[in-house]
């Protein structure tokens, strides 16, 4: 018998180890304003149709 799980998109774009994290992390930004742009232009391209809020941790 097989086992999976159907994970949806949003669930696995913005999870942990998933696109939106390894994308960003990293990522150099000149500004806290280029790092905010480059967030909320990424999330709303994995998924424009869910809100969102991005926090910054200052490295």
């Amino acid at each position: 018998m097989l086992q999976y799980l159907i994970v949806a998109p949003t669930e696995w774009n913005f999870h942990p180890r998933g696109a939106f994290v390894r994308e960003i992390s990293g990522c150099p930004a000149s500004s806290r304003r280029a790092a905010r742009f480059a967030a909320d232009s990424l999330a709303l391209s994995l998924d424009p149709c869910v809100a969102f809020a991005c926090r910054f941790v200052d490295a």
